[in-house]
């Protein structure tokens, strides 16, 4: 997880900038795969999809918010 790769002592400034900028190309590609319907990211709105319809753009834009609030 980010946060857990962010904390601890003797952390060089680069390799944190690194670690955000891998955790920003995660976002996109959930992004990519919410657009595309693909779910296997995400098994808990995949059970629920299969129960009832779910507005995916919901989730996509929360996403995407994350990305732009910087």
């Amino acid at each position: 997880m980010l946060n857990v790769s962010l904390q601890g002592k003797e952390k060089l400034f680069t390799n944190l900038c690194d670690d955000i900028s891998a955790f920003k190309m995660k976002l996109q590609l959930f992004v990519g795969q919410l657009e595309a319907g693909t779910l296997t990211n995400f098994p808990t709105l995949q059970s629920r999809s299969a129960k009832c319809v779910i507005n995916l753009v919901q989730y996509k834009d929360k996403v995407q918010s994350m990305l732009l609030s910087e």
